[in-house]
């Protein structure tokens, strides 16, 4: 999927999110592209300076990554109301 053709559907830090909307575009056949980029300090070497604060704070080092999911720029209305329904769907 080429950047031009595509719109940013979900960013957040919530890795069992993440997967929840991966798996719930891949069951229903929309394609989809994604990033994951680590928010600790640049360079991406280890858990930076704010790792032992975090971790005593209760934040996982799951807790420490961007996720990002992208659908073609066409997919994305029916993308978006998918998962718009799915979130207000009783548990």
């Amino acid at each position: 999927m080429m950047p031009w053709n595509r719109r940013e559907l979900w960013m957040g830090t919530s890795q069992q999110e993440f997967l929840r909307i991966k798996n719930l575009l891949a069951e229903n056949g929309i394609p989809y592209d994604f990033n994951v980029r680590s928010t600790s300090r640049p360079g991406g070497r280890g858990l930076g300076d704010r790792s032992a604060g975090m971790m005593r704070a209760g934040e996982g080092a799951a807790q420490l990554n961007a996720y990002y999911i992208y659908v073609h720029k066409y997919e994305y209305e029916k993308s978006a109301r998918m998962i718009q329904k799915r979130n207000n769907a009783p548990y």
